[in-house]
């Protein structure tokens, strides 16, 4: 599987796969955010929590669902994200 945000993404794979005995079993997808992307937002999802006063004891946990182009955030308890 061959994951890319271009809309067009499979005429730009299928040029490279010419020829290719095998071609037949890549599958292109397109996806709405870079691995670069999401990495970045998963930062900045880290970088807000550390930020806020009153969730210094916090427990977290932050993470990338590539699949789905989301960053997941966990807490134990949300309501006490939600009131900060």
């Amino acid at each position: 599987m061959v994951a890319l945000t271009d809309p067009e993404g499979q005429a730009i794979v299928e040029k490279y796969l010419q020829g290719i005995e095998w071609a037949d079993l890549v599958q292109v997808v397109q996806r709405p955010r870079t691995l670069l992307g999401l990495e970045d937002m998963l930062e900045q999802v880290d970088s807000a929590i550390e930020r806020m006063e009153g969730v210094s004891e916090l427990v977290y946990a932050s993470g990338l669902n590539i699949q789905a182009g989301k960053v997941r955030l966990y807490v134990p308890d949300p309501e006490a994200l939600q009131q900060e």
